[in-house]
């Protein structure tokens, strides 16, 4: 396995970690997705993309 993706599976595990301690908190979880939108998951699991760090976009 190479550096980069040691570090890539590194990162996604933290980000899964934070994940869900967002959801046992009770908070939501923000991040960008693959298409560099920031995104908005709430514990319940419903997701909205952000526009303008304002406005939510409810997303399917």
């Amino acid at each position: 396995m190479s550096w980069s993706e040691i570090v890539k599976e590194a990162a996604s595990q933290v980000a899964e970690h934070a994940r869900e301690g967002a959801r046992k908190d009770g908070v939501p979880f923000y991040y960008k997705d693959n298409s560099g939108r920031l995104i908005k998951e709430y514990p319940d699991g419903r997701r909205s993309e952000i526009i303008h760090n304002k406005k939510e976009i409810p997303l399917a």
